[in-house]
């Protein structure tokens, strides 16, 4: 209870009403001094709740901000140092760092969509299988910084180191020992896919909004929770699906509280609908503007996604060349293993949730192209690595060896014109 409901209530009391304490024998002026009093002190420990909440957030941030200082510095001398020896490759992109964390989807598609709206290449629909909520951030932010280059790196850059704060946030829920926080965000900041966070792309912003999510669900504030579940489905398809781990802790929250029907019936249930309107309203736009509410999903089927069975999309393995073959079967490997790992820790089941239905989204979808920048999404994988580094310590520094080795081979591949999407 806030400090306003507080004082509204003891001011408006009935002088007819006697409550139950001994202020009601003193004289009226003494009554209503003591009464401010209260209400002072409940505004003071209000404060100092909010103050307490704040120091419990940010317990842990020092490693946040060091991990993040460190991941970006030694990916930005990678990317620069391996364009001044490494032999061009099909794909290379000219030009410097900025050039570099801009390329591909990022300037061809979110930028000019950020630049031009979704009328570029309108014919073919092309576009519309960018979601918008990422051109829109690059825009907004294109205020500040002219350039919509850097406007889109200060996007993604923010949203990483606000997805780290949240994933060390979201960890200390449960653990309280400290090991499980730091190793799961550094395995976070150095996953070998990390560079795509510092890129022109969704993933960084989606990671935030999805911890974001959670984080709020977690405490119990579902206004925030699906605010930020509507942001995700905004920002890339497979997003609306966090209405179902959500949908799961308010019921866990049920649960473990009133069970009765009137509390799960409450008004607060209908907040899940503003999950999926991030893609109704997309929808809707497609819809007014280019007649085709589906245009996305028909983009998709242009860059080869559709919606199959797991086993035809894995059949497609075969037709990668050796390294890209190891490269997404091991991606998937290590993914499935992580999650049987989760329900052996006892992962939280809406985490667990989370993870499982975006995987097998993505065994779906009819190729493994970008499938392990997808997957470094799933920030439940990370939450598993950190309790097995805790679990077995000596795990710890050879899986953030094996990371750190493996981010510098696919940086290098990167920067300089290999596949690597």
């Amino acid at each position: 209870m806030d400090s306003p409901h507080f004082s509204s209530s003891a001011t408006r009391r009935p002088q007819s009403a006697q409550p139950n304490w001994p202020a009601a024998l003193l004289p009226s002026r003494i009554a209503a001094a003591l009464a401010r009093v209260l209400a002072l002190f409940e505004n003071r420990l209000g404060h100092w709740v909010r103050q307490e909440e704040q120091r419990q957030f940010f317990n842990g941030a020092a490693v946040v901000f060091a991990g993040f200082v460190a991941s970006r510095l030694i990916i930005f001398a990678i990317i620069v140092l391996s364009r001044m020896v490494m032999v061009h490759a099909a794909w290379w992109h000219p030009g410097g760092l900025v050039s570099v964390l801009t390329q591909w989807d990022g300037e061809l598609w979110y930028i000019q969509i950020a630049r031009h709206g979704y009328h570029i290449a309108a014919g073919d629909h092309l576009p519309h299988g960018f979601f918008p909520l990422y051109p829109l951030l690059i825009k907004l932010f294109s205020i500040v910084f002219r350039d919509l280059r850097i406007a889109a790196l200060v996007v993604s850059h923010l949203s990483l180191l606000t997805a780290a704060l949240f994933l060390n946030a979201l960890v200390r829920l449960d653990y309280k020992d400290p090991r499980v926080s730091r190793a799961a965000v550094m395995l976070f900041l150095f996953n070998p896919v990390a560079f795509f966070y510092s890129n022109a792309y969704t993933e960084s912003t989606f990671f935030m909004l999805a911890t974001i999510a959670f984080f709020a669900a977690r405490k119990g504030r579902w206004l925030a929770a699906c605010l930020a579940g509507m942001l995700l489905a905004a920002s890339r398809p497979p997003g609306v699906l966090i209405v179902l781990p959500l949908a799961f802790e308010y019921l866990r929250h049920w649960w473990l509280s009133d069970r009765t029907l009137a509390a799960l019936l409450e008004r607060r249930i209908l907040l899940l609908a503003l999950v999926p309107l991030g893609l109704g309203l997309y929808m809707a736009y497609d819809f007014v503007a280019f007649h085709d509410a589906l245009a996305f999903s028909h983009a998709a089927k242009v860059f080869g996604r559709s919606f199959t069975s797991p086993l035809h999309t894995l059949s497609f393995l075969r037709t990668y060349t050796t390294f890209y073959y190891l490269l997404f079967s091991g991606t998937v490997v290590i993914t499935l293993l992580l999650l049987l790992l989760g329900v052996g820790f006892r992962l939280r089941a809406s985490y667990l949730i989370f993870a499982a239905s975006l995987t097998f989204l993505y065994l779906c979808s009819a190729t493994f192209e970008a499938f392990p920048r997808y997957v470094s999404v799933e920030f439940p994988l990370f939450i598993v690595l950190g309790l097995l580094a805790a679990k077995f310590r000596w795990s710890y520094e050879p899986l953030l060896g094996c990371s750190v080795c493996l981010l510098g081979l696919l940086t290098i591949m990167s920067a300089n014109g290999y596949w690597m999407t």
